[in-house]
């Protein structure tokens, strides 16, 4: 003889194996995973550090000794020595290419307005 459950009850019952279910997969799902060191985030290494810029910080356009040394400026941006075409002299330069004239040689001088030959 069977015995009539009524259907709220039914109910219950249902939902609580189900939620029951769930808890049992939950935390099986929890133990299979390593349990990391308190602190250590996860167990991925870290990021490398990015590479310190080449040779010695050195001012752009100031004068170099030897062609083909590298340097960086203060953006970190790398400076080549490079000569500066008919004469002796290098120059710090972003390109590796000769200079055509000495930037620091100008027949001019410039203040915070404008840009002044010397007669004026």
């Amino acid at each position: 003889m069977s015995r009539h459950v009524p259907q709220r009850t039914a109910l219950r019952l249902i939902a609580g194996a189900i939620g029951a279910t769930a808890l049992l997969i939950g935390s099986a799902a929890a133990a299979a995973e390593p349990l990391l060191p308190s602190g250590s985030g996860s167990s991925a290494p870290p990021p490398a550090a990015p590479p310190a810029p080449p040779g010695p910080l050195v001012t752009l356009l100031s004068y170099c000794e030897n062609t083909g040394d590298v340097a960086h400026v203060a953006n970190g941006r790398t400076v080549y020595c490079v000569l500066v075409d008919r004469t002796d002299a290098h120059v710090w330069s972003y390109s590796r290419h000769s200079m055509v004239s000495d930037p620091n040689k100008r027949p001019y001088t410039c203040d915070h307005d404008r840009c002044r030959m010397p007669d004026g």
